[in-house]
């Protein structure tokens, strides 16, 4: 969807070559949905790579020329609130490595 930038109402977004109006794209992709974790468990250390299916994990094409967002996807831990990056494999599979145990 095209979008273009005011501060004031007034003045928006111009291409910086040709003082043109700019318009920017922003998209929308719905959620992903997870099914399931294999391994539910693992070492004190963490580390070990669990695999997450379920759909949606790539809701962009980039080798068609779409946007990318791989380097922005993560596994969140809610007890400690650490990220760990997550790998992107398909729109259906990613892994995530386990952090270290707390405590």
């Amino acid at each position: 969807m095209p979008i273009t930038v005011s501060l004031n109402w007034q003045q928006q977004s111009h291409n910086t070559k040709s003082q043109h109006l700019a318009s920017h794209d922003f998209w929308y992709y719905n959620e992903p949905q997870v099914a399931m974790i294999n391994p539910n468990t693992g070492p004190k250390r963490g580390g070990n790579l669990i695999n997450i299916t379920g759909e949606g994990f790539k809701p962009f094409n980039p080798e068609a020329g779409d946007i990318d967002i791989s380097n922005s996807t993560f596994c969140i831990w809610p007890q400690s609130m650490r990220k760990t990056k997550a790998t992107v494999k398909t729109s259906t599979l990613a892994t995530c490595p386990a952090p270290e145990e707390l405590g």
